[in-house]
């Protein structure tokens, strides 16, 4: 009887008994076929990304930034902390400076915004945030009291003031991921940036208040082209037409507002080596193994100021390179060789004149590079002792007169001459 049988001899004796003849044989030889089929598809794939790669780099053309001439190497004033931003009690994520230079406003993951004083470093007021998962927090630059937050709840919001009074004035729906950046052009629109991979672009006087539908969308241009998540955006001029974002998928790329149908006008990819190295099977005998290609993530990019032409960009493991947008490449790279031991860089700003270039790091320094000096293999100046932990964000004010970061210690600083 079926009772007297161990339960697993009653079961092993069922499957045998319903197993087709010559079943495993079929099923192993398709999963056989399988395979081969992917990775052949795969090695098409490779095939493909190399010869696009060679194209792009033979239609490369030559840089004005490249000259002959020789550069002397900037001596820039020894640097100090000269105020230290505490009062937050979470991570310190973004930092951004007031069209007058002498206001700027950290975001941090405690759920609070913090208005500050520039010169004295006193907390000018604090507003509380409905999501403690803020990304970012943005100061329009026309002049207008207010700012835009963002993070892990997928909607953006535009706060107005008179100061100290901010409120809160619309919540942005439409993103289908987080939103990590935005950037306002002029004080009736404003661009974001999203991890679904595309950026938007909201017309205020238009966008309905207060989260009356959250499943609508009120965005008026979506831009698509990315293919993995929009990390960063940035403009020439706050009222301008042009802007810039940056992706995980190791692109920048410039866009137009007024034609957003069109894509792109141009691609600025960081470039990788993808040369192949030897290995050895189980017989002994060397085999070409293909180079698997480092973390692309571009965590930030900007514009030099007052310069359409020219935007560098802080990556994940490649370190930080400048581009002309008429070459279509770097025309510097930044330890791109040593970056991958030395950590992240997740943001970068420049000097008022474009000549210096501050780039925020995990290792919690901070890099000054003089971005004529051509592939240095070390920054000119190294702030290290500022912070303990990661740099997070960086931001140079209008007046160029010093720079402000934040960091995953909690706190910020500001540093000058």
């Amino acid at each position: 009887s079926i009772a007297s049988f161990p339960k697993k001899v009653w079961w092993r004796s069922c499957r045998s008994a319903t197993r087709m003849p010559g079943s495993s044989e079929g099923a192993s030889e398709e999963k056989g076929a399988l395979k081969a089929k992917v990775s052949e598809a795969r090695a098409k794939v490779e095939a493909l990304s190399g010869r696009i790669r060679e194209v792009l780099a033979s239609r490369q053309k030559a840089s004005p930034l490249n000259g002959s001439a020789d550069v002397e190497t900037v001596a820039p004033s020894r640097l100090k902390t000269r105020r230290k931003l505490v009062g937050h009690f979470g991570k310190v994520v973004s930092v951004t400076w007031a069209h007058d230079s002498q206001r700027l406003m950290t975001a941090s993951q405690d759920g609070n915004v913090i208005a500050w004083n520039g010169a004295t470093a006193k907390k000018a007021h604090l507003i509380p945030l409905k999501s403690s998962w803020v990304m970012f927090a943005e100061l329009s630059q026309t002049g207008t009291d207010m700012f835009a937050t963002g993070g892990l709840d997928n909607v953006a919001t535009v706060w107005k003031g008179p100061e100290p009074s901010f409120k809160m004035e619309q919540e942005l729906y439409g993103h289908d991921g987080y939103v990590c950046g935005a950037r306002f052009l002029g004080d009736d629109k404003l661009i974001t940036t999203s991890g679904d991979g595309t950026a938007g672009l909201w017309d205020l006087k238009k966008a309905r208040g207060g989260g009356s539908d959250k499943d609508g969308d009120d965005r008026i241009a979506v831009f698509k082209g990315h293919e993995k998540d929009v990390t960063s955006v940035d403009t020439v001029l706050p009222g301008g037409n042009d802007f810039l974002t940056s992706s995980t998928d190791g692109t920048c790329m410039l866009w137009s507002v007024n034609t957003p149908e069109r894509g792109p006008n141009a691609i600025l990819r960081v470039p990788w080596d993808d040369t192949t190295t030897s290995d050895q099977d189980q017989d002994g005998q060397n085999k070409k193994k293909k180079k698997r290609p480092p973390l692309l993530d571009v965590n930030k990019a900007k514009y030099v100021p007052n310069n359409p032409l020219v935007v560098g960009c802080a990556t994940e493991a490649l370190g930080a390179y400048l581009f002309d947008v008429r070459a279509r490449g770097p025309v510097n790279t930044f330890d791109a060789a040593n970056a991958h031991d030395k950590g992240a860089k997740y943001s970068l700003a420049f000097s008022k004149s474009g000549r210096l270039m501050f780039v925020a790091c995990e290792d919690a320094s901070i890099e000054v590079w003089d971005t004529l000096l051509p592939n240095q293999d070390k920054p000119i100046h190294c702030l290290s002792s500022v912070h303990s932990g990661r740099v997070t964000d960086i931001a140079v004010p209008d007046s160029g007169l010093c720079v402000a970061a934040v960091s995953w210690d909690t706190s910020g600083s500001i540093t000058a001459p």
